[in-house]
């Protein structure tokens, strides 16, 4: 005589299997998928061209990338009008003052059309790093897909890192510390 899980047993075993694989993969893929895609995006990131970003900044003074080659730059996507830039901007501040004295520059590129909001933008939130209005096709150029969008141009002048979006859980210090010493 054949011994049978009653139904009640037979659908709680199934759902603690279901629970148990939706566990794992959210537990294990993530680790995994965000290593191969950190490796692809790094492999993407060395066939983009930096072009010779070249403006007037938000104070009037010239600004031309060429201007710092051998030094380390991050290039920030922004606009007056988008929340999570505005979020950013306090960790782009820190972070120019904690790394520019090692040879760091941020640089701002505003996506915004018009120059006087972000001047009142930048006097308002007293920031510490060149701004300028994004000079047409350096967005298409990177390959900017959203703002705010971030990239870590090495010594070398090649980009090194980039984010898009801002950080969940993170201060945007914490994630590009560690890229930024490396190019330091």
């Amino acid at each position: 005589m054949k011994r049978q899980i009653p139904r009640e047993m037979s659908i709680f075993i199934i759902l603690a299997a279901l629970f148990a694989g939706f566990w794992a993969l959210g537990y294990v893929a993530p680790k995994s998928a965000t290593e191969a895609q950190d490796q692809k995006l790094r492999k993407t990131l060395n066939q983009i061209t930096v072009p010779d970003i070249q403006g007037t900044t938000i104070d009037g003074k010239p600004f031309r990338l060429a201007d710092y080659k051998g030094k380390p730059v991050l290039l920030n996507f922004w606009a007056t009008w988008c929340g999570p830039c505005q979020m950013e901007i306090p960790d782009l501040i820190k972070l120019q003052q904690e790394f520019g004295p090692q040879g760091l520059t941020v640089v701002g590129l505003s996506e915004d059309t018009d120059a006087a909001p972000v001047t009142r933008f930048v006097q308002e939130r007293k920031i510490n790093y060149p701004i300028l209005i994004a000079p047409d096709g350096v967005a298409q150029a990177l390959q900017v897909q959203g703002l705010p969008t971030s990239y870590l141009i090495g010594r070398d002048g090649k980009i090194a890192y980039m984010t898009p979006g801002v950080f969940q859980g993170q201060s945007m210090r914490d994630v590009w510390a560690p890229e930024i010493q490396k190019v330091l």
